[in-house]
């Protein structure tokens, strides 16, 4: 930016000297002013097409940086919403049966692992509607990003809002799983044989 600047000083201080040689009523030498144009020619400006280069690859760098990191964080919530729906679901199923056979040891018993499978239903049904929380933010995020004026509005708010409430459903999800897995432990306590 220097040499930039240089020329650019260096131009207006030609200027000022045209115009004191033209308030003085005088003319200019032609051949002085071509001669002066062409040493701030020769002092050769920085290379825009290249600095401009650099900018644009820079940009796309880090657009690509912020890509893959999107993916990332995409990859990520899906398998916390993936684990958090097979260890719930999983459980409500393995409940089911085992709660078959506990009806006929123990109804208290019964009674405590049939609350469990209805946290590990809920948890379940949490991580669902985070699933639909994750898919409703992203529609607000893409409204944000084809129309950038949207920023820091209202669809930009919601997108975020959208996404932390996913992200409370899937903690959401987990909390009731450990709840569910603590009255799966006392109920199997209470079992009398």
């Amino acid at each position: 930016m220097d040499a930039t600047m240089s020329v650019i000083s260096r131009l207006e201080e030609l200027c000022e000297e045209v115009r004191g040689i033209e308030a003085k009523g005088q003319s200019v030498d032609a051949k002085a002013l071509l001669k002066v144009l062409e040493d701030l020619i020769d002092q050769k400006a920085p290379d825009h097409d290249f600095k401009l280069a650099g900018y644009s690859h820079d940009l796309e760098h880090d657009r690509n940086v912020s890509v893959e990191m999107f993916r990332a964080i995409i990859t990520s919530g899906q398998s916390a919403m993936r684990a958090a729906m097979l260890l719930n679901g999983g459980a409500a199923i393995a409940m089911l049966a085992f709660v078959g056979k506990l009806v006929e040891l123990d109804v208290n018993a019964a009674s405590h692992i049939a609350n469990a499978i209805l946290l590990f239903a809920c948890g379940a049904l949490a991580v669902a509607g985070a699933g639909s929380f994750t898919y409703v933010s992203q529609y607000f995020y893409q409204a944000v990003y084809i129309e950038p004026s949207k920023k820091h509005s209202w669809v930009q708010y919601c997108g975020v809002g959208f996404h932390a409430a996913a992200i409370v459903g899937v903690l959401t999800s987990y909390g009731l799983f450990g709840w569910g897995a603590w009255l799966t432990s006392a109920g199997v306590d209470l079992i009398r044989l």
